[in-house]
């Protein structure tokens, strides 16, 4: 599903403080299986997510998504690939403050066009599932740090991803 092909990371490329975070990755990640990524800080573990996610590009090497090279794609066709496949669940959450657990939960499926009623019902489903159904109307800054995380999740697999990022959740949580 995702092939990383010599892939290099490197901040600040040709100048005086110019750092490699990522350099020569090559491997698979197939479909229908959980892959985690593990090292200590620093090692390059969120650059390399960011790659996979099409939130970055590589400095050199190359990357595939479903046998198709995603490199070099325009910026608005890695927006569209990101929207359609995946699902991300950040470190900090990234919640929009000001809005309510709810309209969190839905955002991501705005740009896609499903109609609001479609994106309430399948919200609903997953507060239900990770059970914070009831917090709907709630601010999300008034969420413990427990709530937040599976606001956070809802949100993530709102668009029914075929792949999910998850960044640090912690050891008890299991994804099926």
């Amino acid at each position: 599903m995702i092939v990383l092909d010599g892939v290099t990371k490197t901040y600040n490329a040709g100048k005086s403080n110019a750092f490699t975070a990522l350099e020569g990755i090559s491997g698979t990640i197939e479909a229908g299986r959980m892959t985690v990524i593990t090292g200590p800080s620093g090692s390059g573990k969120s650059t390399l997510l960011s790659l996979i996610g099409c939130m970055s590009r590589p400095t050199s090497g190359r990357v595939f998504f479903e046998g198709r090279e995603i490199t070099s794609l325009p910026e608005r066709f890695l927006a569209e690939i990101r929207r359609r496949e995946f699902g991300f669940v950040f470190q900090d959450y990234n919640l929009i403050r000001g809005l309510g657990v709810l309209e969190n939960v839905m955002l991501p499926g705005f740009p896609l066009g499903i109609p609001r009623r479609e994106l309430k019902t399948r919200a609903g489903t997953l507060l239900e599932m990770l059970e914070i159904r009831g917090l709907e109307s709630r601010n999300v800054t008034l969420l413990s740090g427990g709530e937040q995380q599976r606001v956070a999740i809802a949100r993530a697999l709102i668009n029914d991803p075929r792949v999910l990022i998850a960044h640090e959740l912690p050891p008890t949580w299991t994804l099926v």
